[in-house]
């Protein structure tokens, strides 16, 4: 054991943050308690091995492989920097729970990141990633995943294999249609698919039994699937700016909605379908072709309090 910064650590793990520091204007402080986070890079410890590593906005361009040494690194913080990859030694990190590499330059991740079987939250938003490896399959506890903002035209069918998932963010990509794998997401309840190439969802989408927010706004999609009648728990659809000339009859079936928006599509009609939705209280319609805007103010006065 050795000092540094007051805490007292192994060598190996004192080495990791003597690389890392090397050749910046910047020094680890050491905290107490993680969650304090003082200055731009800071540790934490337990038992006397490093369990919280925080670096934002520091500069790094890249990760040694001596990262892996830190083998009872539970969160590792590491968004705001020039990260262009991960070293495959990354995936040594076994019990670690939270990985955060938003706003840096990575175009791919390492294979070895499906061993990271301890993984429950994993934000790797504003990047530049191309594809995620297989391997992301095997992330069994991942609950949260955010891949917001990359350069994804597509996910791995091993997407569905994510069990645990209860949050997905895959917004602002180029992905042109989803597995039909995503199926077996039964405990997810948001999924952000928002801003993509998307011309239809697959029929698979009505088993995402948990799901409550779906946000499928400014695609290309020219239907809804009639299955997305079956997702009894949806509270808020967002479809607006897409290509949809009608919606399903099922969408009757949503009888948890409360907020629908359907504006700036190419709708002529909704479907009486939507009259069965007792809990609708914000319906956005606005920007669409309807025939009959006499019927639609019928429609909805017999709405009423909804807004729109």
């Amino acid at each position: 054991m050795v000092r540094f910064r007051d805490a007292k650590i192994s060598d190996a793990e004192a080495s990791v943050l003597r690389e890392l520091e090397s050749g910046q204007n910047w020094q680890f402080n050491y905290d107490v308690k993680y969650g304090d986070k003082t200055g731009k890079c800071s540790f934490a410890t337990h038992n006397n091995h490093i369990y919280g590593l925080c670096c934002h906005m520091a500069d790094l361009k890249t990760l040694p492989e001596s990262i892996g040494e830190l083998r009872w690194l539970y969160v590792l913080e590491l968004y705001g920097n020039q990260l262009s990859q991960l070293p495959e030694s990354i995936g040594n990190l076994k019990l670690l729970r939270d990985l955060q590499l938003g706003s840096n330059n990575l175009k791919m991740l390492p294979k070895s990141i499906g061993n990271l079987k301890s993984l429950e939250s994993f934000s790797i938003s504003n990047n530049k990633l191309e594809t995620l490896p297989k391997s992301i399959g095997f992330l069994n506890n991942l609950g949260y995943l955010d891949l917001y903002k990359n350069s994804l035209n597509s996910l791995h069918d091993s997407i569905g294999n994510l069990k645990n998932l209860f949050s997905l963010t895959i917004a602002g990509n180029q992905i042109r249609q989803l597995p039909e794998s995503i199926s077996n997401l039964k405990l997810l309840w948001y999924f952000d698919l928002e801003e993509n190439q998307i011309t239809h969802l697959p029929e698979s989408i009505g088993q995402l039994e948990s799901l409550t927010e779906l946000y499928a706004q400014k695609n290309k999609l020219k239907s809804l699937p009639e299955s997305i009648g079956n997702l009894k728990q949806l509270v808020r659809l967002d479809i607006f700016s897409n290509e949809l000339h009608e919606l399903p009859e099922s969408i009757g079936g949503l009888t948890s909605l409360e907020c629908l928006n359907v504006s700036n599509n190419r709708l002529k009609s909704v479907p009486d379908g939507l009259l069965k939705l007792q809990n609708l209280i914000d319906l956005s319609i606005n920007r669409n072709n309807f025939d009959d805007w006499p019927f639609m103010r019928e429609f909805l006065k017999t709405r009423s309090p909804i807004r729109y």
